[in-house]
């Protein structure tokens, strides 16, 4: 069955990375970053915090494959882990009241997968391959904001000063490499993130796309101010394609558990 499937691949993401939430945050620790940077983890961040280790998350969102299309309403769970980056994000849209569909995205040493299926049995789609593992690399660094002290791992992690209001994340696991451009306002909120490499699904394969991710709905949750909504952005030449938003509807730090 493909949601037992998924249950063994959560357990598989939490044991493959250490526990580092005994760690603590400090302001000392921020101060080579670029200043954006430093702006942000000040307002999302409190002196003495723990470090987050991992986590699980619940979303309410919708979804469409082309523009024009009608939305799709879709609840997810999604696991993440931040001293081995990796997630796995499982998710469920209904299509009439006896027809639904799965997907599971994920990145998890190294490989991006990104499997769907109809009545979680048959298989509609099974992304894989190179480009399909940055870009899911790119997707877990541009949801950093929902785990911020992920942005302090200098492991896998570098930042370059942009100007003022930006600054670019670098990186670098398992022999890839990506990039993107984080972009802040002057509450130190990340207001969107930019690249110009992420692998978009069309005929005949991937093809590297310009994408940005908004974000909005500032809360503190758990102690860590974060946003709860986040939207996904083609910037294609005829025009900007809106094609995922999704809002968090719980958020636990720290629990390497199944819902």
């Amino acid at each position: 069955m493909f949601g037992n499937r998924v249950a063994r691949e959560i357990q598989e993401l939490f044991a493959s990375s250490g526990d580092i939430s005994h760690n603590v945050f400090s302001y000392d620790q921020i101060t080579e970053l670029p200043p954006p940077v430093q702006g942000y983890l000040r307002y999302s961040l409190n002196e003495g915090q723990r470090y987050i280790s991992c986590g699980r998350m619940k979303q309410d969102g919708l979804i469409r494959a082309r523009e024009g299309q009608r939305w799709q309403r879709l609840t997810a769970e999604q696991y993440f882990t931040t001293e081995e980056p990796g997630f796995i994000w499982h998710a469920r849209t209904r299509l009439l009241r006896f027809l639904w569909i799965t997907a599971r995205d994920r990145y998890y040493r190294g490989q991006g997968n990104m499997l769907i299926k109809f009545l979680s049995t048959f298989t509609m789609g099974d992304v894989k391959g190179k480009e399909m593992d940055e870009a899911s690399l790119i997707r877990f660094v541009a949801e950093m904001p929902a785990y911020p002290t992920a942005l302090l791992s200098a492991r896998y992690l570098s930042w370059e000063p942009v100007d003022i209001n930006s600054a670019r994340a670098i990186a670098r696991h398992e022999g890839h490499e990506v990039s993107m451009v984080f972009h802040f306002n002057e509450v130190g909120q990340v207001t969107s993130v930019t690249t110009p490499d992420r692998c978009r699904r069309v005929r005949g394969g991937l093809v590297k796309t310009h994408w940005t991710g908004h974000f909005g709905d500032y809360q503190e949750i758990n102690g860590t101010r974060i946003p709860r909504e986040m939207e996904a952005v083609w910037n294609l030449p005829e025009g900007d394609f809106s094609y995922a938003r999704f809002t968090i509807a719980e958020i636990e730090y720290n629990n390497p558990t199944k819902y």
